[in-house]
């Protein structure tokens, strides 16, 4: 039977219950379920998966081990890998820098004319930053 045909039995049953009709003993929520009185064992394993799925994400997010590790890693000690990043980062900064002059000053600010500005630029500087002979102690 196809899916529509289901879903019509489906809605037939629901206006025979609130309309007053003799019920027809068909179970509706059945019919969605399994075809002809029969629990797919397609559906039952996908259920069951679904179960088992939940149960353990239940009981993971009950441990605290993603914070232990989280804990673990980012300390700074000789030889972790926090500290390694810590001391030289990898990300390289750029600033770029914008100058402009302006070519009419005497006209700009004795008669009040907009200014011609004439950009100059950019100027990029990188900034590299690590750190050497750093030593911590047990503090």
């Amino acid at each position: 039977m196809g899916l529509y045909k289901q879903y019509f039995r489906v809605t037939q049953h629901a206006k025979n219950k609130i309309f007053g009709k003799q019920y027809d003993g068909s179970y509706p929520l059945q019919m969605l379920i399994s075809e002809q009185d029969k629990l797919s064992h397609k559906k039952l394993a996908v259920v069951l998966l679904g179960l088992f799925t939940l149960a353990i994400g239940i009981i993971l997010s009950s441990i605290p081990w993603l914070d232990y590790l989280i804990m673990k890693n980012l300390r700074l000690w000789n030889g972790s890998i926090s500290f390694h990043y810590w001391q030289k980062p990898g990300v390289v900064r750029l600033t770029k820098v914008y100058i402009f002059n302006v070519t009419n000053p005497e006209n700009f600010l004795r008669d009040g004319d907009k200014p011609r500005l004439q950009e100059i630029g950019p100027f990029v500087y990188r900034y590299v930053s690590y750190f050497f002979n750093m030593k911590i102690n047990g503090k």
